[in-house]
Formats: structure tokens, sequence, C-alpha cells
């Protein structure tokens, strides 16, 4: 049996997410791999590599297509904050540090990915680092953490690490995926009624995302390292804050006639229904801000 990675509670197996067992926390519920599958390489090194190849033109357009969206969200950090000061972990390309430093921020970007950091500081002129105890402790107003939890095979130690460097006061965002939503879970529960198996539709997959996060089990891992929760909400495709119509989630938002109707339907179709769930807790993703105290 496999003890949760966030509170160490022993765990129930839930069923089988692309081919290996999950499991959940009866307290903290939680969803992850075994310690063996989350200690294997990730399979998702390359995804920046497309971007090196294409014209600094085209990066600069997927930017200004994404910059109302990051503005918003900017916005919702200045309500929250009266200093100026920014760190994303795992920033990927730099649009939002970007438009950040657009709009008078300090900012600050980690990460690990070459292909992801070379187009950040080489195209949009971002202050990137790979080397995260160099970051100094309580120098930033704001922690930023983008679909980044569900990737890391000890969440505790990673979180409480990303936390150091935000001051007394200050507010950690995080964005993850939603493994309760509306429309992975109306297909887990049609398959098993058809056909009695075990297999779950669920936002999960070896060497890609290894945790599996809903709205409670977010806070109780900011909770496990002494952060406050200000508020915890689901979205889903069409919020214009975080996730727009047609957003790639890497890049730009495309368009709907960008895809065939098999993608359409098979894709988008239940990124939209999801919508249904985002006031019971089944929208597509999970957005927390939460607030480190006062010493």
């Amino acid at each position: 049996m496999e003890n949760c990675p966030t509170c160490a509670k022993a765990s129930l197996e839930k069923g089988v997410v692309n081919g290996e067992v999950v499991f959940v926390c009866p307290h903290c519920t939680l969803w992850f791999y075994s310690s063996e599958v989350r200690g294997r390489l990730p399979s998702d090194e390359d995804w920046y590599t497309d971007p090196v190849s294409v014209a600094p033109q085209y990066i600069r357009s997927c930017l200004e297509t994404m910059r109302p969206t990051f503005q918003r969200q900017i916005t919702e950090l200045n309500n929250l904050v009266e200093e100026r000061q920014v760190l994303d972990v795992g920033c990927g390309l730099g649009f939002f540090l970007s438009v950040a430093a657009s709009e008078g921020w300090e900012t600050k970007g980690f990460e690990k990915n070459i292909h992801a950091a070379n187009v950040a500081q080489d195209i949009l002129n971002i202050s990137i680092t790979n080397e995260f105890n160099k970051i100094l402790d309580e120098s930033f107003s704001v922690v930023r953490l983008s679909h980044i939890l569900e990737h890391v095979s000890n969440p505790l130690d990673f979180l409480s690490s990303a936390i150091s460097k935000l001051r007394p006061g200050g507010i950690s965002i995080s964005i993850v995926p939603n493994v309760n939503s509306f429309s992975y879970s109306a297909i887990t529960l049609i398959r098993n009624l058809a056909t009695k198996s075990n297999r779950i539709t669920a936002p999960m997959s070896p060497g890609h995302h290894i945790l599996g996060f809903n709205r409670l089990s977010l806070s109780k891992l900011y909770e496990a390292v002494s952060m406050q929760p200000l508020k915890v909400f689901n979205i889903s495709m069409g919020s214009q804050t975080f996730y727009p119509f047609f957003y790639d989630g890497l890049m730009t938002r495309q368009k709907i006639t960008d895809f065939n109707l098999k993608t359409l339907l098979k894709y988008w179709l239940p990124l939209f229904l999801d919508n249904v769930g985002n006031g019971f807790g089944g929208g597509q993703w999970v957005v927390g801000y939460f607030k480190k105290p006062l010493k």
C-alpha cells in the first residue's frame, strides 16, 4: 500500500489511469501514482522544442494574443499585494512574466526546460534561472505555479521550497488540472456501468501528470506548508482570466476552424461541458490563491 505524498496517510486503490494503478488519500483526497511510477523520468521534455524553431515574430504574435488573459491575472494580483515582485516557477516561454514586466512588476522565472528558457531569454528578454537554490529566500510578493504541481513526485517538499521564496504576507497562486472534472467523471461512470471496468478517465499519465488534484487536495497541500487559503475555485475553457476558448495551454489561442469535427468533439467539447461543473467542484481546472502568514 502507498502512503499519500502530501499527508503521509495510508491510501486506497482508486483504479487504473492510463495503464497504471492510481491511489487516493481518504484524508486529503489527493490522487497519485505509486512512488515507483512517480520516480520515472518525465516523458514531456520535448514540449518546447517547436517554439525554438519558429520565427521570433510568431512568438511575439502569440504573446500579444494571450496578453489580455495575463493582464487579467495580474489585475487580480494587484488587488492582493502592494509590492510588485513575482517569481514564476516553471515559467515556460515567459509570456506571463513578459506581460507582468510591462505592467510594472519585477520578474523572475525558474525554468528547467532549456528550449523554453532560451525563448524566454533570447526573444522576450525575461530573466530566467535553472538554479532554484540561488534564488533568494523571502524576496518575492507573489510565487506563481501554473500547471506545475501535478508534475512533481514529492509535492510537499517542492511547495515548501517554492514558498520559501515568498515574503511573509505574500501570495502564491496555483493552477492545476481537476481530477474530479464533470466530463471525466461522467465518462468514467458511463464506462464502469457498461463494462464493470476499473479504468478511470482522469488528467493523469505516467511520466507527465503524476498527481491528481481537486479543490480540497490543493488546499490541504498548501495548509501542510502553513499557507492560508484565500480563495480556491474551479474554471473551465472559456474563462477569460485563465483559459480562454481554444487556448492550447502553451502558446496561443487557436480558431475553431483549425480543428476537424472529430477533434472538436473528442477534445474540445468535454472542456466546454466542464463549465457545468464549475460551481460544484467539477470544472476542468482548480485555481487557488494562498497567503503566507506574517511572522
